[in-house]
């Protein structure tokens, strides 16, 4: 949504309007004390920032569960095997046919 200062000096919601030509992104660097206007191509890049970013964290949190997850096979496996081996758990095989 964009605002704009009407003639009588308040603000005045531009989001009825179809045209947005006059919105303007602004930036402030707090380290030079400076306000720039955003051009679209830094808008798309900092979204594109953005979205990488989160895709970044879903792949690595996704890669997190999967070896956590693998690592409860793993232990569960030798300790399955070490219990097989102590013969505390016995098995056989019976053929169905």
């Amino acid at each position: 949504m964009c605002a704009s200062n009407n003639d009588k000096g308040r603000n005045e919601s531009k989001a009825s309007h179809g045209n947005v030509d006059d919105c303007l992104v602004r930036s402030y660097n707090s380290s030079t004390s400076s306000i720039r206007t955003l051009s679209d191509d830094d808008i798309i890049d900092e979204l594109s920032i953005i979205v990488c970013s989160l895709l970044t964290c879903l792949l690595f949190n996704g890669f997190c569960i999967f070896i956590w997850s693998l690592l409860i096979d793993i232990i569960f496996c030798v300790k399955l095997s070490s219990l097989i081996n102590d013969n505390k758990i016995s098995y056989e095989f019976k053929s169905t046919s």
